[in-house]
């Protein structure tokens, strides 16, 4: 009987022992299957945030690349407009000075020299074409004189069709009101120049030594030298509008 109650008693020891294992396994195993779906969805999460950062990367990147592009654009169309410019300024200059050696003193020299002006009052000073003594003056002398002065002024053409493709292409990059100052100023000097030109051919087709506009070309006219005036001031306005774009450039 002893034996008997011995053997149960270790009976029931196992199987409460058996017991609590199960119960502590069970524990485990429900642990163990809460952390997987916790670990599944924190990786779950991960992923979801994963792709979210990789999604406002490929935004951000694309930004980037966009606004790049844009300065690039920006930077081409800033570099066309200076070259623009540029190109004009010489232009404008390089015709404008042909005009400025026209009525410099040293190419008036050289007409008159070509002319072989001969004065009423030659210690009067300073020389006046109203004191030249035009019955001097031969057919052949006139002629030297204004193939001479056309020689001056007719480089002009070629500098005028120059400035007239610089300036349309300039004109792309400005504005209404700066356009209508840089065209106010190529009529003038367009006018003056054809009107000088055309004068000179006019005269000498006449081969009169005694045409009343000859001596227009020697001691030049009051009249030319206020468009010449009025060429400048424009000039100058130009190059008042030209020096804002060069200095938000540099």
């Amino acid at each position: 009987m002893a034996d008997f109650i011995k053997d149960y008693g270790v009976l029931v020891t196992s199987l409460v022992s058996l017991v609590g294992v199960s119960i502590t396994s069970v524990v485990t195993l429900y642990a163990l299957k809460n952390n997987i779906k916790m670990q599944e969805k924190q990786l779950e999460n991960q992923q979801i945030l994963a792709n979210r950062q990789f999604e406002n990367q490929q935004i951000l990147n694309s930004q980037q690349f966009e606004n790049q592009r844009e300065m690039v654009r920006m930077q081409n169309f800033l570099d066309k407009r200076m070259e623009a410019i540029l190109e004009f300024r010489r232009d404008v200059e390089d015709t404008i000075g042909v005009l400025k050696y026209f009525f410099s003193d040293k190419a008036d020299f050289e007409r008159i020299t070509a002319l072989k002006v001969v004065y009423k009052n030659p210690t009067a000073f300073p020389k006046a074409k109203e004191d030249i003594d035009d019955e001097k003056i031969t057919k052949q002398d006139m002629i030297n004189m204004l193939d001479r002065a056309l020689k001056q002024i007719s480089p002009i053409e070629d500098k005028m069709a120059s400035l007239t493709v610089s300036s349309s292409i300039l004109f792309i990059y400005l504005e209404d009101w700066q356009e209508e100052v840089f065209q106010d100023l190529l009529k003038y000097i367009e006018d003056l120049s054809h009107q000088l030109i055309n004068g000179i051919k006019a005269v000498r087709e006449t081969k009169n030594p005694r045409s009343f506009q000859l001596l227009s070309y020697v001691h030049i006219d009051e009249s030319y030298k206020i468009r010449l005036k009025d060429i400048n001031d424009k000039a100058n306005d130009v190059r008042d509008i030209l020096k804002e774009y060069l200095h938000l450039y540099s």
